[in-house]
């Protein structure tokens, strides 16, 4: 069920007009399923060098998004790498204004590699975490 309310938030995205009255309620949705777990992983990717700096991002940016669980994680990566992420989007010929989070600098196509970098590191801390808390709980231990 999980799985199909995601791709359906994809599929219908409210920043379209003519999907606005699907995408809206399944977006929520997703936002309410996956608030948790972003925060918990935006926590994780921002442990390590420049912590600091990313928690202050997350008091000072934390509200300019429309969305809580997703805007950590990006304010989470931006912060890390010194990132400007979102601003203005083009959906259906239309420009949509969004904050700009993260940091200062423009992405370019070498920080795709250092985020790449960052994430798989950071998502094999997660897995582990995960593991944990399974063994954990069905080992009673």
């Amino acid at each position: 069920m999980y799985r199909l309310t995601a791709e359906l938030a994809r599929a219908w995205s409210p920043s379209r007009q003519s999907y606005s009255p699907f995408g809206l309620p399944v977006t929520r949705a997703v936002a309410v399923l996956d608030y948790v777990p972003l925060k918990l992983f935006a926590l994780i990717i921002a442990l390590g060098h420049r912590t600091q700096a990313v928690f202050a991002l997350f008091k000072t940016q934390g509200a300019t998004w429309p969305l809580p669980g997703p805007s950590w994680l990006l304010i989470a990566v931006g912060g890390k790498l010194e990132l400007s992420l979102g601003g203005p989007a083009i959906y259906d010929k239309r420009k949509a204004v969004r904050a700009k989070i993260g940091g200062r600098i423009a992405p370019s196509a070498i920080h795709l590699a250092q985020i790449h970098k960052l994430m798989a590191w950071r998502i094999c801390v997660w897995l582990l975490l995960q593991s944990c808390i399974l063994v954990v709980v069905h080992q009673g231990i």
